[in-house]
């Protein structure tokens, strides 16, 4: 009741903000040359899907609550009875599964994210694919009809949750992790490199995933108290709830951020026979010294070993500047 009641206050803000990024990024897209624009159409599609998953979530809860309200007519004492009579339809099975779709798609870009910069050992990954199987699990556990106000389906959600963040957290430590050794090798080989590419990654990242953690352990907190509507606390204690659960929950955008940024921020065009195209060069398109050349050439690979799964897709032209396609693959 917690969750479709923080839906419906959502309804008109969070689906219309995805709706513009997702619009906008497509349309930075289909301007892109066909042959600057491999690897982002999937995360075109991935950012419609989150969008999709959590419009009709949100439109379904938001007719739930109308229903349930209009029947609760002797105050909030009589939300809990009202519910009751409202039933278990299909709205209730698909509702909370849209959830666990669209959350399950932003940590599985997560995840990918993850196997690319770790294509050398991905057995690091392992705990990362156990941990997404396990809030899957539970999402659909948690759509088998019972007692919502239960003290199990609290249990329940506060589990998912905290699985929820500690996927995000531990694959964000991974890439940050994968980044910075990546900046040092370069800094290493290259005395008087400058670029901080990689840095500007991992902080970006890093900003997308301290939200959704800070909120998402409080609202998980939150969830195991019992609701108890007798209590003289019980209106601070839902308040807070609400709270933290919109919170955590609109963080869901965060991964539509980083695919709104890498679509417009990695199609930077600079025609002779015309102006540039909508999309603006954010940090990966500025000049970059001579030395990137060498890494297309392969001679980082004859070095350090095997080429950097982030560095040999970076396309160098005739003024010397880079363009880190490899960016739109791995955020």
């Amino acid at each position: 009741m917690i969750a479709k009641q923080f839906n419906a206050t959502r309804a008109t803000a969070n689906p219309g903000t995805q709706l513009l990024m997702c619009c906008y990024g497509l349309s930075v897209y289909l301007e892109t040359p066909r042959e600057k624009r491999t690897g982002r159409l999937p995360a075109i599609l991935v950012s419609f899907l989150i969008f999709f998953f959590y419009s009709v979530t949100t439109a379904l809860d938001t007719v739930y609550m109308h229903d349930t309200f209009q029947r609760a007519i002797d105050g909030p004492q009589s939300i809990l009875s009202a519910h009751a009579d409202v039933g278990v339809n299909w709205t209730r099975f698909l509702s909370p599964m849209c959830v666990v779709m669209f959350m399950a798609l932003g940590d599985a870009v997560l995840l990918y994210r993850c196997t690319i910069l770790w294509s050398e050992k991905r057995w690091v990954c392992t705990p990362l694919y156990l941990l997404q199987l396990a809030c899957v699990a539970l999402g659909i556990r948690s759509v088998i009809p019972g007692d919502v106000h239960s003290e199990d389906s609290n249990r329940l959600e506060s589990a998912r949750t905290f699985i929820s963040v500690s996927v995000n957290v531990l694959a964000t430590t991974y890439l940050a992790t994968r980044l910075y050794q990546q900046d040092r090798q370069r800094r290493l080989l290259f005395q008087d490199h400058k670029d901080d590419t990689y840095r500007k990654i991992a902080r970006m990242l890093i900003e997308s995933a301290v939200p959704p953690a800070v909120f998402g352990v409080v609202y998980a907190a939150f969830t195991m108290i019992p609701l108890d509507l007798t209590s003289q606390r019980v209106h601070a204690t839902l308040a807070l709830k609400l709270t933290f659960s919109f919170l955590f929950f609109s963080c869901t955008l965060a991964p539509q951020v980083i695919i709104f940024r890498v679509n417009t921020g990695r199609t930077y065009l600079r025609r002779d026979e015309g102006p540039t195209g909508v999309s603006t060069d954010l940090v990966f398109a500025h000049s970059r010294p001579i030395e990137h050349s060498v890494l297309v050439e392969g001679s980082w690979g004859q070095e350090g070993g095997r080429t950097s799964s982030i560095e040999k897709d970076y396309e160098v032209d005739s003024d010397q500047k880079a363009v880190g396609m490899e960016t739109t693959r791995t955020l």
